[in-house]
């Protein structure tokens, strides 16, 4: 295996469209994840129910450790970084420590919004698009504002402001 990362989309890897040479060809399939194993265990029982001669191991850290251990593992590096953090992606791709892969799968979205689902040069691929919601309690937020107006610790137009920037950074998304 080279010095690179063998970057798979992980849906198309442990999906039944993974060819059967690579089964015949890897006795080990080594994935590093944050996510949890009630996640990626159904993944590892369906890769290895279609390809049984090929054991996944499921090494789980978080993203930056991962990362740091792709860095430190380059003359063995894991074979697919299962992570939810585009950011984590672009370092190692920056690193030069991630392979060109194309997925088959088709039909899927280039961009969600205005954000691209996968890398444009090819290095790595998004596998899932998903939304998220904040809540705030405003009678907390508001008080705790007026009271730090009382004790002089902010001003009138710096609490306004904190406050209207605090509702467009956490906004909800635009539906799309």
């Amino acid at each position: 295996m080279s010095f690179s990362i063998r970057l798979f989309l992980l849906a198309a890897a442990f999906s039944l469209t993974a060819t059967s040479a690579f089964a015949q060809i890897e006795d080990r399939l080594v994935v590093i994840t944050s996510f949890a194993k009630e996640v990626t265990e159904p993944y590892v029982q369906g890769f290895q129910k279609k390809y049984p001669g090929t054991k996944v191991e499921m090494q789980n850290r978080d993203t930056a450790a991962a990362v740091t251990f792709i860095r430190e593992s380059r003359s063995s590096p894991p074979d697919l970084l299962w992570a939810s953090a585009p950011d984590a992606f672009e370092v190692l791709k920056r690193d030069k420590l991630l392979q060109k892969y194309q997925p088959q799968a088709q039909g899927i979205a280039a961009k969600v919004g205005t954000y691209p689902v996968n890398d444009p040069d090819g290095y790595f691929t998004g596998f899932a698009a998903s939304g998220y919601g904040m809540m705030y309690n405003t009678r907390y937020l508001t008080a705790t504002i007026s009271r730090r107006r009382r004790n002089g610790t902010t001003s009138r137009s710096r609490s306004i402001s904190a406050m209207s920037e605090f509702r467009r950074r956490h906004a909800p998304a635009p539906r799309i």
